[in-house]
């Protein structure tokens, strides 16, 4: 279908001119000129408001005041001139024909009221956010971690939620569900939409062909202020009363996705001893789900974390001798597929052992594709 006349492509700015920078520059090579780009600036810090990139072609609103994600975002739908709205983060870099490609995927379908780009990871070119899930105690991203050109992240994907990376929506969907929760902040917004639409009938997806790649924050994510765990769980506590009726288990199906996928590549082993350091509560749920898959147990042994999506499980430190010359194969179940790569005596004495990994986002993978 034809694209609007334009959009109006809304970027939220807190800190870090120089991905700001980026990001702009990869809006002015990829959009028209008629599409509309707005940047709100908001930061109790004056020094962040001194910015003027394309002043002629972008406009600045700026607020001195830490606004939130919602409540920024809501003041850029308001300040937005036409029908279509982008909602965007200030570190993403969008790359060629992502506009006309999150506008294919949303004019596809009437139902479809909110569409978003695929994020890519800019350090190791890999899926950062595609779509998100839930399971009974934890949300996950799908196939987090493959590679940008793994078949499973190749089709438009419907999803229960999406996030705002380029998030495309109509402003009369917008305004039908009250916008964001301005109430929330930084925490959860994205994902509240979703589900507000999904509770007025309504789908979201990601766009498979619509890519930006993600560099972060200027600051590590456990220095920003609003990513307090106390403070995030008193939002995941009202994000969920709000929301507990329409939220359903859909993680499952990645899996068989998954499942279905690594049984064509390979021939799958039926039996394995399991490993499990997954930090969800209900860690055994997914050894049950490799069972209901048709994967036997031949025992296991479980070791808690106390710190979820840990970049590095040391093997040999949490399982010992024993477990490293068992004879039989060994399915690993972790939050992150990579954390197990930095395991070179481990792998030596576990070559051509046919281990495999599953982690909390739904993938299922050989060591070998992993190393």
């Amino acid at each position: 279908m034809k694209l609007p006349n334009s959009f109006s492509i809304i970027v939220l700015y807190h800190s870090g001119k120089s991905h700001l920078k980026v990001c702009l520059d990869s809006l002015i090579n990829t959009v028209r000129k008629e599409d509309e780009i707005i940047v709100i600036v908001n930061n109790v810090d004056e020094k962040e408001h001194s910015i003027n990139f394309y002043e002629n072609r972008i406009k600045y609103f700026h607020f001195y005041e830490n606004l939130g994600h919602g409540k920024a975002a809501n003041i850029g739908v308001e300040k937005a001139e036409n029908e279509y709205v982008i909602i965007s983060d200030h570190d993403l870099v969008f790359l060629p024909s992502w506009l006309e490609n999150l506008w294919h995927f949303y004019s596809s379908d009437a139902d479809l009221k909110a569409v978003s780009c695929k994020i890519i990871d800019v350090l190791h070119n890999n899926i950062l956010d595609f779509g998100i899930a839930s399971s009974e105690y934890n949300f996950a991203h799908p196939h987090l971690g493959l590679p940008i050109n793994h078949p499973l992240v190749q089709k438009d994907r419907y999803a229960q939620m999406i996030c705002t990376g380029g998030f495309l929506i109509n402003k009369t969907d917008f305004l039908l569900v009250n916008g964001f929760n301005a109430d929330f902040g930084t925490l959860y917004t994205d994902l509240d939409i979703c589900l507000k639409l999904k509770k007025a009938g309504y789908k979201v997806g990601a766009a498979s062909k619509a890519i930006a790649l993600h560099f972060g924050s200027d600051l590590a994510q456990s220095a920003l202020s609003y990513k307090r765990s106390h403070l995030k769980a008193d939002v995941k506590g009202v994000f969920m009363k709000n929301n507990a009726s329409v939220i359903t288990n859909d993680l499952i199906r990645y899996y068989e996705d998954s499942f279905y996928y690594f049984n064509l590549k390979h021939a799958m082993i039926k039996e394995f001893f399991f490993c499990n350091c997954i930090t969800v509560v209900n860690y055994t749920w997914y050894e049950e789900l490799l069972k209901e898959l048709g994967i036997k147990s031949l025992g296991s042994v479980y070791h808690s974390y106390l710190e979820r999506d840990v970049n590095h499980i040391n093997l040999f430190g949490i399982w010992g001798y024993n477990i490293m010359a068992l004879g039989s194969p060994i399915a690993y179940f972790v939050d992150i597929f990579s954390s197990i790569k930095s395991n070179a005596y481990w792998w030596q004495e576990r070559a051509n052992k046919n281990d495999i990994v599953i982690d909390r986002n739904a993938n299922i993978l050989t060591v070998k594709d992993i190393l």
